[in-house]
């Protein structure tokens, strides 16, 4: 399983706080631009939230569904482990971007 560190200097109830807030992922996921929570339970199981892909002039909008609260483990192998280690350096970047940008707003308010 693809395993990747990278820290965020803020503490762990801000982390969750990002992650938890389903309007946050398209600042954080590597893919989507922006999203839209349509319950308000995300991230529990059967929770939904709408994204929109952008590649220059063209986008598609998708729905993302929590179905489980497993990894994909058996899913795993080289190829897709390369793959998630390039997805995943820049995924955590952006989440420590976002957790410590918004940690600074909070403290300037």
């Amino acid at each position: 399983m693809a395993v990747r560190h990278h820290l965020i200097r803020r503490p762990p109830h801000a982390v969750w706080a990002v992650l938890a807030d389903p309007v946050r992922y398209g600042e954080w996921v590597v893919g989507p631009s922006e999203s839209t929570p349509l319950d308000q339970a995300w991230p529990e199981v059967g929770s939904r939230i709408r994204y929109t892909v952008r590649l220059g002039p063209w986008s598609a909008d998708g729905v993302t569904t929590v179905r489980h609260g497993e990894t994909g483990g058996a899913l795993h192998n080289v190829t897709t482990e390369a793959l998630l280690q390039l997805r995943h350096r820049g995924m955590l970047a952006r989440l420590a971007r976002v957790v410590e940008q918004q940690h600074e707003e909070t403290r300037h308010t």
